[in-house]
């Protein structure tokens, strides 16, 4: 379901962006070809972090005007380089949905990955002159040109194409903030406009195909978790939820990143599938922005609206509730969060949460047979466990750690939490040689992963301060 999308809207976008002097209309420029935006700073041999140029392989899609790039080049880091496309905003299509953000990344996407597989990728900062690269706003993205070739590897610069252009000129994005770099504003301008003139895509009268506009739809966590089941045994499984629009309710597990984790439970009577009940979850993805404690405070049970969208690079999570979250209650809309009842007020209702208890040897054999009736929901492991292995990514933000004897790890989205020494409560503890060995309590929310080899695992995500305690000797 998701390629056969991505397809018809790539050669939906390719039928549109026809060149030359038709019979009925005028002429469509291709801009982003012409010659009319240059590479202007040689880029072989040059570091990214250094120079603020630099040949790059593909990391992450993000969406439409972000994506995350590893250096090919590099004497000064090896850190992943996440670039906020210089001079456009695409629609949102993550934290935020909105109309024609699934085709603006769905086209990024397919740009990248063609000239990451056949071609060349070029990363360039906003700057006319060699220097170190320009943060945005967030301070943990670079503004960036990106450059590619989709069919020659190494390529020369000036065969190199601005893709920033290209997608302003396919009328996916607005132009955004392009006085910095004057000598190509006006090129940026004109593609925008030549884009309106053709009605295309983000100014077209036409919805976006495939996009919901309709309304939400309440569904049963445990129908998303049956889904989300079958999605997991088997990758090429189309969940019949993508793309929907529902209201959800159920008590927050947890919330961490920009991700709150829902749960509900279901009595053997409304379809619980295990003696006694059952309790299903699902991740919820509610953007970067700050979000107010009395909504993401563990226990509290409320309504959410949000859609659901099976992703390649995210899987498949509840999205676009962003914004839902108001805290003056008088200004609430039909789709926005409800609190339903407060963590204090939940603790002697049916929803207070319940929290699954096993031993390391326990929760090895449910990751081991694939067991489900924990996911998304919050686990304490009540034996301490001791670290075999560790890795951190390359910015240092994300610590996946796995135990003697145990089939799942835990993965530290937060590493603030990673202060266990108080002989040094300044500095948190990073290395290899500081972890193992060592023993650790932890609970979290359990949760799963495939791997870029497609190999599904299972983990914990810890949550609180309190979710891994080092266990000193």
């Amino acid at each position: 379901m998701k390629q056969n999308l991505i397809k018809t809207v790539i050669m939906s976008l390719l039928a549109i962006a026809t060149f030359g002097v038709t019979s009925c209309g005028p002429t469509f420029i291709n801009y982003a070809s012409d010659g009319s935006v240059k590479l202007n700073l040689p880029y072989e041999g040059k570091d990214f972090y250094a120079d603020g140029v630099g040949q790059v392989t593909l990391a992450t899609h993000i969406d439409g005007d972000t994506t995350h790039f590893y250096p090919v080049v590099t004497t000064t880091s090896n850190n992943i380089i996440k670039v906020r496309y210089f001079g456009i905003d695409t629609p949102e299509s993550t934290g935020r949905v909105q109309e024609w953000g699934a085709t603006a990344s769905a086209f990024t996407k397919a740009k990248i990955k063609n000239a990451n597989e056949n071609g060349t990728i070029v990363v360039s900062s906003a700057q006319s002159s060699y220097g170190v690269p320009i943060h945005d706003s967030t301070g943990e993205r670079y503004v960036g040109l990106v450059w590619i070739n989709e069919t020659v590897k190494n390529a020369p610069s000036d065969s190199l194409i601005l893709l920033n252009l290209l997608i302003v000129q396919e009328g996916l994005s607005w132009v955004k903030n392009v006085q910095d770099m004057s000598e190509y504003s006006d090129t940026f301008y004109a593609a925008q406009r030549q884009a309106e003139k053709f009605e295309m895509c983000l100014f077209s009268p036409k919805t976006e195909e495939g996009f919901n506009k309709g309304d939400y739809e309440s569904t049963s966590l445990l129908d998303l978790k049956i889904e989300v089941e079958k999605s997991i045994l088997d990758p090429e499984y189309a969940n019949p939820f993508h793309n929907q629009k529902v209201r959800v309710t159920g008590t927050v597990a947890g919330f961490s990143n920009g991700t709150m984790y829902l749960v509900d439970y279901y009595s053997e009577e409304n379809g619980g599938r295990y003696v006694g009940g059952e309790w299903a979850g699902i991740n919820i993805f509610c953007g970067m922005g700050a979000v107010s404690s009395k909504y993401t405070t563990v226990n509290t049970y409320l309504q959410l609206c949000a859609l659901a969208i099976d992703s390649e690079t995210f899987g498949f999570q509840l999205t676009g509730a962003e914004g839902h979250f108001p805290n003056i209650p008088s200004l609430r809309k039909d789709d926005d969060a409800l609190i339903i009842y407060s963590a204090e007020e939940n603790v002697n209702t049916e929803y207070n949460l319940h929290y699954f208890e096993y031993t390391s040897s326990q929760m090895s054999a449910i990751a081991s047979d694939n067991g489900f009736e924990c996911l998304y929901s919050p686990v304490i492991i009540t034996n301490p466990i001791t670290v075999s292995s560790f890795y951190i990514n390359l910015k240092g933000d994300e610590i996946t750690l796995r135990f003697t004897g145990c089939s799942f790890s835990v993965y530290i989205t937060n590493t603030s939490w990673c202060k266990f020494d108080s002989s040094k409560p300044s500095e948190m503890w990073d290395t290899e040689e500081e972890y193992l060995g060592k023993s650790f309590m932890v609970s979290g929310i359990y949760t799963w992963h495939r791997t870029t080899s497609g190999n599904l695992t299972f983990q914990i995500t810890p949550n609180l301060l309190s979710s891994i305690t080092w266990v000193a000797e």
